[in-house]
């Protein structure tokens, strides 16, 4: 008996079962089969539901079986592959943002155990044509293939990271207010992508002063001023989805944004004539009150000289008092009267009802 011979013996003996020796088959010693005998080999079938004769002779056994466990180890070839094929599955890089490929490929790598001799193939599979064939002349002469996982990476970072001065990202920052079709959650997600390069110390607050100045809507404007100082980001926030939560279960999904305009007029506007005085017009008083209308004090002396109108947002004056509010309706089409009157009177219904609502969530609270 050779070696193999001997080992099939042993474990043969040692088991009392055939189990031991078709594993040891199973895990790719298929010269094990060459080496049994025909009635060893007739158990292997029998136990592995093979079909086979019993005029077969050992030569025929043998081949049956080598047939047989070289398709299952092709099939678990073919499904490994399918396997990695999907863990492997990540976007193809385009030239864009490769901090954020390099990140993803680096834990394919990892989830999958790839070995570094497979790293390379792995990332240049990874490239859209474009960025491969730049790459393929920032190595030359040598070919891609034939340098490190490293240095590949380092002459893509090189190419394609973007560099950015920490002025240059801090003017975009504050330079970058909310859309009229973004929400609240979209706005703060967009800020703190800003930030990142903005190398600011106090990060958090930077964002919670843009985030008060650039937010679109007056009214949710208006709350973060009043209440901003005490509050951290956190809360900032939430009480900007509460505030933009209640306007839209009031008001049908409706964008909350439509409060912070009104209509423009289509027509030429035409100023109103004869003596009919405009309703939002307040009569002159030189020792009337500029922030809450009364007349027996002046500004100085008022104790609502520090509140934030619900109208423009500005701070020293309250809402019936606002110009930008008593000038709105100076000019008048009158087609569209009706429809300015009544977009005005909305907002201030929606003002008064959001008030109730944060009265009631005070008390609950």
């Amino acid at each position: 008996y050779d070696s193999a011979s001997e080992e099939i013996e042993l474990l043969h003996e040692k088991s009392g079962k055939i189990a031991i020796l078709i594993e040891a088959v199973r895990a790719g010693k298929r010269k094990y089969i060459y080496k049994c005998k025909k009635s060893v080999l007739k158990q292997i079938c029998e136990a592995e539901d093979i079909k086979f004769s019993e005029s077969d002779t050992v030569e025929n056994l043998r081949k049956i079986l080598s047939t047989y466990y070289q398709a299952q180890e092709q099939s678990l070839a073919v499904h490994q592959n399918k396997t990695m094929a999907s863990n492997y599955d990540i976007k193809v890089f385009d030239g864009d943002n490769w901090e954020t490929f390099q990140q993803q490929l680096e834990c394919v790598i990892v989830f999958n155990d790839v070995p570094a001799a497979k790293m390379v193939p792995l990332l240049i599979t990874k490239l859209s044509p474009k960025v491969f064939e730049s790459l393929t002349y920032s190595c030359a002469p040598e070919k891609p293939i034939t340098l490190t996982y490293s240095a590949l990476c380092e002459k893509l970072k090189q190419k394609y990271e973007k560099t950015h001065s920490p002025l240059m990202d801090r003017a975009e920052f504050r330079g970058r207010n909310q859309l009229p079709t973004e929400t609240i959650d979209d706005y703060l997600l967009t800020l703190r992508k800003l930030v990142k390069g903005c190398q600011f110390k106090d990060e958090e607050d930077q964002i919670k002063e843009k985030f008060i100045e650039g937010v679109y809507s007056k009214m949710i404007k208006f709350e973060l001023l009043k209440q901003g100082e005490q509050l951290k980001l956190d809360s900032l926030i939430q009480l900007a989805r509460t505030v933009e939560s209640a306007y839209k279960h009031a008001n049908g999904e409706k964008d909350i944004s439509t409060v912070s305009y009104m209509k423009p007029r289509r027509n030429t506007p035409k100023l109103k004539t004869g003596h009919q005085k405009d309703r939002n017009s307040q009569p002159t008083n030189k020792n009337k009150c500029y922030c809450c209308g009364k007349d027996n004090h002046i500004k100085k002396d008022c104790t609502l000289r520090n509140k934030y109108c619900s109208e423009c947002g500005q701070r020293g004056h309250i809402y019936k008092m606002c110009q930008q509010k008593n000038n709105t309706n100076i000019l008048d089409v009158k087609c569209e009267e009706e429809d300015g009157e009544q977009a005005l009177d909305a907002v201030k219904d929606l003002y008064t009802e959001y008030e109730t609502f944060s009265m009631h969530s005070k008390h609950n609270d």
